[in-house]
């Protein structure tokens, strides 16, 4: 996979990074020692973020998710009713 030639060199780079965030709590002996946000989403998202490498960051969180990241994630609702709606007629 090389560089498209019909684009100009300056042209800049965008990535997609789509992953998991978590809640990672570290413990010993029995004690929280320490929480904090973890996944590869996370991960990744300050590996680039050190680079200063251009990208968008797509994962599911839920409304308590109370991280501050360099972007502000999404939240989507927690669905409470998974069942699908009937569209066929049984007569």
């Amino acid at each position: 996979m090389g560089r498209d030639p019909s684009l100009p060199s300056s042209t800049t780079r965008r990535c997609l990074i789509a992953g998991n965030y978590c809640h990672d709590v570290l413990i010993r002996d029995g004690v929280v020692l320490t929480e904090t946000l973890g996944g590869a989403a996370s991960f990744i998202s300050n590996v680039f973020d050190g680079l200063s490498l251009n990208y968008t960051l797509v994962s599911k969180v839920g409304s308590d998710f109370a991280y501050s990241v360099h972007r502000d994630p999404i939240a989507v609702p927690q669905l409470q009713n998974h069942s699908v709606p009937r569209t066929l007629d049984n007569n």
